[in-house]
């Protein structure tokens, strides 16, 4: 028999949802890769419209990457023949769509929030997506606030609004539907974001210590969750992260620094410790609580790990890369003047590390690359040469929309003796 039925009816009847995904065993986890490699390349069938929302599931809620669940979350919307199935659809899209943090809709549907669920059958499951419509308008009005700061107040305002409207139908279908306990953590971790830049642009302590209660409850649901199923679940650790961003600002540094990297060593078991967004999303707080702590050296080595992921991610918009090259200059130049020779090393392992030729850079930095080393020739000019360890001739960075191809840097070290 074709392995490709075989495969396809193993994962057509299990039953995991959005809601365990993240717990499937490792056996069902390589018939999922097996199968999506067979038909990856494949033209979309109706007859798979189950495959394509199951694998749609696996890639979106256990392994976080939206490359390769909005493929298969496409089909589904295209094969599906139901109302309730295409919603659905558009749901998981929306999802798969915010997983890149500079994703925003201008204008966001409001048909999902506005399901008349308490009229059709299936009301459990128009009642998920109701309120799922409702995070994800109040997501998006969140983030268009962060790009528009003179129409902030009111956009996160009406974002509110709608974020507690999704929370209290996610209580109600918690009473309903037990396993829906992580989506209700994740909705309060979405109020707590929106809660906590609202506090950012009012310069509220209050709303910042509301958020931070936000968070507590979200992390606790999530645990409850990882406890029950015995595996980590990616909300937990994305609501440390958060947490560790509010504590911050309220002067909790050690928390802080703690939060960033317990979310950090989760999301490197779930993940691994390759590029993923949210472990660059993480190492980027690590970097801001080092920075806070005036610990410069090591907020350096973390927003430069941080940069080195999100030059192999694809993202929306460019502006979350350059935040975290903006903050790596900012601590680099915390340096003091008077190390030179400690300047002059760490530009050194930025500019290698972001010219690594065994890496994919799909966002090169070219200029920023370029900055670093005219910042190192400048620094290695001024280090005297009973001080300098040696001198470092460098190749022209790579064009831009060029993949960088092999580097070699010739290292010219010349002993001076006095």
């Amino acid at each position: 028999m074709d392995p490709r039925i075989l495969l396809k009816r193993s994962v057509a009847y299990t039953s995991y949802t959005q809601y365990n995904a993240h717990a499937i065993n490792e056996d069902l986890k390589k018939q999922i890769i097996e199968l999506h490699d067979l038909i990856k390349n494949e033209p979309s069938h109706h007859k798979d419209t189950i495959i394509y929302r199951q694998l749609g599931i696996y890639f979106a809620f256990a392994e976080r990457n939206k490359d390769l669940a909005m493929p298969y979350f496409q089909k589904y919307l295209t094969c599906c023949t139901t109302y309730l199935g295409k919603i659905e659809a558009t749901c998981f899209i929306n999802h798969t769509n915010v997983m890149d943090p500079t994703f925003h809709d201008e204008k966001p549907s409001a048909f999902l929030s506005e399901v008349p669920y308490r009229d059709r059958e299936g009301y459990v499951s128009l009642l998920a997506i109701k309120a799922a419509g409702l995070r994800y308008h109040a997501l998006m009005l969140h983030r268009q606030a962060t790009l528009d700061q003179a129409s902030a107040p009111i956009k996160l305002t009406l974002a509110l609004e709608k974020i507690q409207k999704s929370v209290a139908l996610h209580r109600e279908l918690l009473k309903l539907s037990p396993p829906a306990k992580i989506v209700l953590a994740e909705t309060l971790h979405i109020q707590g974001v929106i809660t906590a830049k609202l506090g950012e642009i009012t310069a509220n302590q209050h709303h910042l210590l509301i958020a931070d209660k936000l968070f507590t409850e979200a992390t606790q649901l999530a645990k409850e969750v990882c406890d029950e199923t015995k595996a980590l679940h990616f909300n937990k650790s994305n609501t440390m992260q958060s947490q560790a961003g509010i504590r911050k600002q309220l002067g909790y540094l050690d928390q802080a620094l703690q939060l960033a990297e317990a979310a950090l060593k989760e999301q490197q078991i779930m993940f691994g410790t390759g590029a993923h967004r949210d472990i660059a999303k993480s190492l980027h707080i690590v970097g801001d609580a080092h920075h806070a702590k005036l610990d410069y050296v090591e907020a350096v080595e973390a927003y430069l790990k941080a940069l080195i992921c999100k030059m192999q991610i694809v993202y929306d918009k460019s502006f979350i890369i350059d935040a975290t090259k903006k903050a790596l200059l900012t601590s680099l130049n915390c340096i003091p003047e008077k190390d030179k020779q400690l300047a002059f090393d760490l530009r050194k392992k930025i500019y290698h590390a972001m010219t690594d030729e065994t890496k994919t850079f799909i966002n090169p930095c070219n200029d920023f690359v370029e900055l670093i080393k005219n910042e190192m020739n400048a620094l290695r000019d001024a280090i005297s040469p009973k001080q300098a360890i040696g001198s470092v001739t460098f190749p022209a960075a790579p064009r831009l929309n060029e993949t960088p191809k092999v580097i070699e840097t010739e290292m010219r070290v010349s002993l001076h003796h006095s």
